[in-house]
């Protein structure tokens, strides 16, 4: 069975959930690796979890999150990203499957940037985009302002505006 990679950083729990969400949805299709960034891997500004990276070389597929701030990924996410290039000149991530997601704060939060660097991140690796979410079956559940409506998303990837009180309810079903 292949390895999906799950390469997010999370600080209020809501990627985290995501990434959660997102790992249910491969059960019974791929291994899969929780790979959360935390504050103890940056070390002077610097992404140093050496093991982090080996699980993403042995990965048939990644799937990138961060929340957006300030219009872009999480700065801890940004050092994971640059740690990357050792990677990137052993083109060691060419031709495996990428895909990612985001949070924010609002809904018209520029969460698109972050997308778009995710996938551009994956180009540079050499990796394939794929969107890993199916139209119409993306569901919020007891968001309150969105309770039941479709899912906040964008053709690249999915984005979820962070709710004040309450985090995505996701079944593997909805994946």
């Amino acid at each position: 069975m292949p390895l999906l990679a799950i390469v997010y950083f999370s600080i209020s729990g809501t990627t985290e959930t995501l990434a959660h969400a997102v790992a249910r949805g491969a059960d019974g299709i791929a291994h899969v690796a929780l790979c959360r960034i935390t504050g103890d891997d940056i070390v002077s500004g610097r992404f140093q979890n050496e093991s982090l990276l080996n699980t993403i070389d042995r990965a048939s597929a990644v799937a990138f999150g961060s929340p957006t701030y300030m219009g872009g990924a999480a700065a801890q996410f940004k050092a994971f990203a640059d740690a990357s290039s050792d990677r990137w000149t052993q083109q060691r991530w060419a031709n495996k499957f990428a895909a990612g997601f985001t949070t924010g704060a609002l809904a018209g939060g520029d969460q698109l940037h972050t997308l778009t660097y995710f996938s551009i991140l994956a180009a540079q690796h050499g990796m394939l985009w794929c969107w890993i979410f199916r139209a119409g079956r993306i569901r919020a559940a007891g968001i309150g302002w969105a309770a039941n409506l479709a899912w906040p998303h964008t053709w690249l990837a999915a984005c979820y505006p962070k709710a004040t009180s309450a985090r995505p309810n996701i079944s593997a079903s909805d994946w």
